[in-house]
């Protein structure tokens, strides 16, 4: 509202941020990006809604069992800091860091093996992604 205008911005080193929020918003956002080229470029999965959340995306994206588990437990964390009233602040916020560094190297190697080389989200929430 008012006067602000979002726009892009180079990518900010996670260790810079210091405001919880900003920091797990951050980090989801860029896992989403993976994980949306993953599940697009699964043969196996069901049609995705047409903006689906960080769980329907690790569904679709048939991972191995720890990192499903590593996503599920960073999605959790952002869906309570997002959405629990009672909760203003990550619990772990080393942990919460260590788990996106884990997750984010185990994505950017699925991708690589896959042949998934990126995704595209539009302002509508489309996206495209390119298969090698």
């Amino acid at each position: 509202m008012g006067a602000t205008v979002s726009r892009p911005s180079a990518r900010i080193p996670l260790e810079l941020i210091s405001n919880d929020y900003e920091l797990t918003i951050r980090a989801c956002k860029r896992l989403d990006v993976a994980l949306l080229a993953l599940a697009r470029s699964n043969p196996r999965a069901h049609a995705l809604p047409h903006n689906p959340g960080l769980h329907e995306l690790i569904t679709a994206a048939d991972l191995p069992p720890q990192v499903e588990k590593n996503l599920r437990y960073l999605a959790s964390v952002r869906n309570g800091l997002v959405h629990d009233h009672n909760i203003e602040a990550l619990s772990d916020r080393g942990g919460f860091v260590a788990a996106f560094t884990r997750a984010s190297a185990a994505l950017e190697e699925l991708q690589a093996l896959r042949g998934v080389v990126g995704v595209e989200r539009t302002a509508l929430g489309d996206s495209v992604c390119a298969i090698v």
